[in-house]
C-alpha cells in the first residue's frame, strides 16, 4: 500500500483562512512522513508535501528558520525517522501551541523537549523561556472610534437615500451579544413605533435579532454587520433581513494574489488596477488594495458559508 498524496490538489483560496490551510497542510505532512518512514512513500512525495508549507510559515515566528532547516537537513539525509518524528513534534506544538511557553520546543534536537527537566514549570525560568513571542500585532483605531465613523455615514446617508427613516436612539453593545439583547428590548419598549435596528457589530446581530423574535413583531427589520453562521438562524426564519460582512474567502484569494505579486517583485501601489485572478480588476489607492464592497449574506446564500 502506498501513500496517496493530496497537497498537490489543494490550493489556499479553496480555505476560509490561512489557519484552516496552515493546518490541513502540516496533516499532510505528518502522514506522508509518517509513510515515508513505514516504505510507503518515496522522499518525492514527502519534499512536495513539505514545499507547500514554505509560503505560509514564512508568516510565522513558529516552527521558524532553524526548525525548518532542521527538517530539510533530515529530508535531504534521507532520515525518515528523525524527519517524521520532528513533523509530529512540531505539529504538535502549532495544535497544543506549547511553542507559545515551552521553549524547547523551539529547539532540533530531540531529547530536548523530552527530558525531565523541562517537565517543571516555565515560570521557574529555563534557558530561553523569556524570548518573546508576538503572533499578530494590529495597530487599528478603537470599536468606539469604528462606530462613530459608521454612524457620521449613515447621519449623512439618510436625508438622501433614505429620507423617510429617521434615527431613534443609539445604544452601546459593546461586542457582547446579551448587551444587544438587552438594549435591543429596551429599544423596542421605549420606542413602540421603531421599523428597523441595525447592529454594527457582528456579536450585536444575533443578539438583537433573538430580541425582535422573542417580541414577535413581525414589522421589524433586522440587518448589520454579521458573522453568517450567527447569523444563518436568523435569517432563514425571516427575523434578520440580511447581514454584512467581508467574504474571508475572496479575501484569502486576493491576499495570495498580492502577496504573491510583491513575492515577484510587481509593485502593487499607486491607482493601477491591480489583476486579482477570478475576482477581476481590484482597485488599488496608494498603497492600499481595494477588495470593494462587502459581501451581504442573505436567506438564498448564507447556506454556502462556514464561519
Amino acid at each position: 500500500m502506498t501513500y496517496s498524496k493530496t497537497t498537490s490538489e489543494q490550493r489556499i483560496d479553496h480555505f476560509f483562512s490561512m489557519p484552516s490551510a496552515r493546518a490541513d497542510r502540516w496533516r499532510d505532512l505528518v502522514g506522508v512522513a509518517r509513510a515515508w518512514s513505514g516504505g510507503r512513500a518515496d522522499r518525492n512525495a514527502v519534499e512536495a508535501a513539505l514545499a507547500e508549507l514554505g509560503p505560509i510559515e514564512d508568516f510565522h515566528a513558529f516552527p521558524g528558520a532553524r526548525l525548518m532547516a532542521g527538517l530539510r537537513e533530515r529530508l535531504q539525509g534521507g532520515d525518515a525517522k528523525g524527519f517524521a518524528a520532528l513533523v509530529r513534534r512540531v505539529s504538535a506544538a502549532i495544535v497544543t501551541r506549547d511553542f507559545k511557553h515551552d521553549a524547547a520546543e523551539w529547539e532540533t534536537i530531540e531529547q530536548v523537549a523530552d527530558s525531565s527537566a523541562d517537565s517543571q514549570p516555565s515560570a521557574l525560568g529555563r534557558g530561553e523561556a523569556k524570548r518573546p513571542y508576538f503572533e499578530m500585532l494590529v495597530v487599528a483605531p478603537g470599536a468606539k472610534t469604528h462606530a462613530a465613523r459608521r454612524i457620521a455615514e449613515m447621519r449623512k446617508l439618510l436625508p438622501t437615500k433614505y429620507p423617510n427613516l429617521t434615527i431613534v436612539d443609539i445604544r452601546p453593545s459593546d461586542d457582547d451579544r446579551r448587551k444587544a439583547f438587552d438594549e435591543t428590548q429596551t429599544l423596542l419598549r421605549v420606542h413602540p413605533k421603531v421599523k428597523v435596528v441595525m447592529a454594527i457589530a457582528s456579536p450585536a446581530v444575533p443578539g438583537a435579532a433573538e430580541a425582535v423574535k422573542q417580541s414577535g413583531r413581525k414589522d421589524v427589520g433586522v440587518t448589520g454587520l454579521g458573522l453568517p453562521n450567527a447569523s444563518k438562524p436568523y435569517l432563514l426564519d425571516g427575523v434578520l433581513d440580511s447581514a454584512v460582512l467581508w467574504n474571508t474567502k475572496d479575501l484569502g484569494y486576493l491576499t495570495v494574489h498580492v502577496a504573491t505579486a510583491l513575492a515577484k517583485g510587481t509593485p502593487v501601489v499607486g491607482t493601477t488596477p491591480f489583476s486579482g485572478g477570478r475576482l477581476g480588476q481590484i482597485e488599488v489607492r496608494g498603497d492600499n488594495v481595494i477588495l470593494g464592497t462587502p459581501f451581504t449574506f442573505t436567506k438564498a446564500n448564507v447556506g454556502g458559508f462556514d464561519f
